[in-house]
């Protein structure tokens, strides 16, 4: 039984520990995120941990031994309170939430290819509740994946598609070219595709194309603010014929937002080669591409007066892209922006979609699109 305590103890510091200090790989960077995420069983652990080293009679001729466990221990428990702790500041908690998760109803998912590009196939996952009808009026809002802008897939948190398509929007999951690389602004002009391919086909899906947001994580988020805010520039033309491609709203979670100022101040190099990842996408650095950078960059085309409204997620413990983004876009955008600044947050925190950075999105992206969504039902 002592082993037992002592592990749970050892494993529950030796994991947590690396939410507090910089990840020394990517591997370590994602043992962040979990432990981070996860927090509250961690510290469960270590508080049976605690209590069976304390109980331990075996231990009673090795004080310092098990003064050094408990210590640990105690540390433990702390780190994976830390979490609770920086979140409850910001938003409404649940428990409940947090243990069993959010009950959703069924909800019905088809694929569709919404443009030939090339040789490739880009699809959408559209997600709607089984049991709305197609002959409603709902909100659409498109889903864009992150990945570095060279990996990652749709559908890849199906269950916020699915949570989304709860609050009675129908949802579009989609496909944008990842390869080959440099891909700027194949992969904008795919959004924008996607956009008109929504306001075209909104009477077959039920939807209202005055209604219609984008949601997107990490690159998928620079995606999704910057065909937000270029909407008619012809720099930026979609990547098919389309007459329109104007959104009401935009959601970005830990999305980059100024990519020279990205690139001049990456986060944590050893957990994510932020400067290799903008070379590829972009074709060369700041100093050689400088108008790619510029252009790729929501923060160029922001408009206080004309950009749709906008809502911004971002973690303090960002390693991959500094939260300092956020706070750029949002001081271009002083009435047309809200940001939600999690301190204790990782890139990517809205894996666990119970977790409590979760709720706090849940809670504020409801608010946000307020009259936007069908009354809850």
């Amino acid at each position: 039984m002592l082993l037992i305590g002592i592990a749970l103890i050892v494993v529950s510091f030796s994991l947590e520990i690396w939410t507090l200090i910089p990840a020394p790989t990517n591997v370590l960077w994602q043992v962040a995120l979990g432990t981070g995420e996860w927090g509250l069983w961690f510290s469960l652990a270590s508080f049976i941990g605690l209590f069976i080293v304390w109980r331990a009679h075996a231990l009673d001729a090795r004080p310092i031994f098990r003064f050094a466990l408990m210590a640990m221990g105690i540390d433990a428990l702390g780190m994976g309170l830390v979490p609770l702790y920086s979140a409850s500041k910001v938003g409404s908690l649940s428990l409940r939430e947090y243990v069993l998760g959010v009950p959703l109803e069924k909800v019905r998912q088809t694929t569709e290819v919404f443009a030939h590009v090339g040789d490739q196939d880009l699809k959408v996952d559209i997600y709607s509740r089984a049991a709305d009808s197609a002959t409603q009026s709902h909100p659409a809002i498109i889903v864009i994946h992150g990945g570095s802008f060279r990996a990652g897939e749709r559908s890849d948190f199906r269950r916020w598609d699915e949570w989304l398509a709860n609050q009675g929007a129908t949802v579009f999951d989609i496909d944008y070219r990842i390869a080959p690389q440099p891909n700027f602004p194949h992969a904008v002009a795919d959004v924008k595709c996607a956009i008109g391919w929504v306001r075209k086909n909104a009477t077959a899906h039920g939807v209202d194309p005055n209604r219609i947001a984008l949601y997107g994580r990490s690159a998928g988020a620079n995606l999704a603010l910057l065909a937000a805010y270029s909407a008619g520039d012809t720099r930026l033309p979609a990547s098919c014929e389309v007459s329109d491609t104007s959104v009401a709203k935009v959601i970005s979670l830990y999305g980059s937002t100024d990519l020279p100022f990205g690139y001049a101040h990456v986060v944590n190099p050893a957990a994510h080669d932020g400067q290799d990842v903008l070379r590829t996408y972009l074709g060369g650095t700041p100093a050689s591409v400088p108008d790619a950078y510029a252009l790729a960059s929501p923060i160029t085309h922001a408009d206080d007066a004309h950009s749709p409204p906008t809502l911004l997620f971002h973690g303090g413990h960002d390693q991959l892209i500094s939260h300092l983004q956020m706070d750029r876009l949002q001081k271009a955008l002083p009435t047309r922006a809200r940001s939600i600044y999690l301190p204790y947050a990782q890139h990517g925190f809205d894996y666990n979609e119970n977790g409590w950075g979760s709720q706090i999105v849940r809670t504020e992206v409801q608010r946000f699109l307020g009259d936007f969504l069908p009354p809850t039902r």
